[in-house]
């Protein structure tokens, strides 16, 4: 009984090395990330809010201004160009990038348009 009751402490005292292994590897490889991550946004290679992200706030307060249309970018008209009909109304500026992103506003599905 009692080396079954040793065999059993093994077993756990092995188990509880295996989860602190783990959970040391874990934080290492955190701690990696972050600063590989870090050095990237110093170097001016990305930022911790993306275009994407940056973009989509322009275009929500683009919407506002507009009065409530529908504002998608170009990237979004590109993939949907096939299914709705869209026109070109500004052009707007996102944080860290050169040129102002075309802004689409969707006039309805494709070919359900009256002729103006």
């Amino acid at each position: 009984m009692l080396a079954l009751l040793r065999a059993d402490a093994d077993l756990t005292t092995q188990k509880q090395r295996r989860v602190t292994l783990i959970a040391a590897f874990l934080t290492l490889l955190a701690a990696v990330f972050g600063l590989v991550f870090s050095l990237l946004v110093s170097a001016g290679v990305t930022r911790p809010m993306g275009d994407t992200v940056s973009l989509a706030s322009r275009l929500e307060g683009a919407n506002k201004e507009y009065g409530g249309r529908i504002l998608v970018s170009e990237a979004t008209i590109a993939g949907a160009s096939d299914a709705v009909e869209a026109q070109e109304i500004d052009r707007v500026a996102v944080l860290g990038q050169n040129r102002p992103q075309a802004v689409f506003e969707i006039m309805g599905r494709k070919g359900e348009l009256s002729p103006a």
